[in-house]
């Protein structure tokens, strides 16, 4: 979906400040976004429209071995966005 108006941004934290603001509409992800819909600090104006899919990925430096800290910390992170994620379809 294309948009035009007078803000821009490729920084999607200062994209939902604008919303937070009052500053105009935004396109962010379920799991950026879920708090302030519960809370009602943003509406919902596209129901039905979702936007495509996007991949999330850890990046990390290679290493022979990978630490048990890193390991641990990148399946917490896989386990709470698979948490956050809205079911398919």
């Amino acid at each position: 979906m294309k948009v035009d108006g007078p803000l821009s941004s490729n920084d999607g934290s200062t994209v939902l400040s604008w919303a937070l603001k009052g500053r105009g509409i935004a396109v962010r992800s379920q799991w950026e976004t879920a708090k302030h819909l519960a809370d009602g600090s943003l509406v919902a104006l596209l129901g039905n429209w979702a936007q495509p899919n996007a991949d999330i990925h850890a990046i990390y430096l290679e290493r022979h071995r990978l630490s048990a800290k890193l390991r641990t910390f990148v399946k917490f992170l896989g386990e709470r966005l698979r948490q956050t994620a809205l079911p398919a379809g």
